[in-house]
């Protein structure tokens, strides 16, 4: 069983920030500045948090979509609840000016989705589907488990 982190370019980034700023929360305590110390602690473990949830990993079997995040939280949809597999471009806003549709993500619904929910998707990720960053790999995994068509939003130049 193969597993695919959610997005691995924003958990290096956002977890290389969140180190940074732990960098200068030491240098402000060796300062003696406990306020920035302390300010600079709370969004230093805010960055590290956001680069965890990125991080999390999900894994495709013959019974479902797993979704596993740290500290052992995990989030299942069986095959026979999952309602549509799609892929789509996170750039909405101007997508038909230059044809660059932002960053691909294949998506598992556990509902039937109309173009205003997968444009609300791309603005705000809904609790119930499962989102991985999108790769050739993943889509040939995906088709050996789902045999209907996959649905595209905002895709660009992608072709499967």
């Amino acid at each position: 069983m193969k597993q695919y982190r959610i997005d691995v370019l924003k958990e290096v980034v956002y977890s290389a920030v969140a180190i940074l700023i732990f960098v200068f929360a030491a240098m402000a305590f060796a300062a003696k500045s406990t306020f920035f110390f302390a300010l600079l602690s709370c969004l230093g473990l805010f960055y590290l948090g956001i680069g965890i949830y990125y991080g999390g990993k999900v894994t495709m079997d013959s019974a479902g979509v797993h979704l596993h995040r740290f500290l052992g939280y995990e989030r299942s949809i069986l095959w026979e609840d999952v309602q549509e597999v799609g892929i789509v471009g996170t750039k909405v806003i101007k997508r038909k000016e230059n044809g660059k549709c932002g960053v691909r993500y294949l998506y598992f619904s556990p509902r039937v989705l109309q173009d205003t929910d997968r444009f609300q998707m791309c603005l705000e990720w809904p609790r119930d589907t499962i989102g991985i960053c999108y790769s050739k790999d993943l889509v040939i995994q995906v088709q050996q488990f789902w045999t209907k068509p996959i649905c595209l939003y905002n895709e660009g130049d992608l072709e499967l």
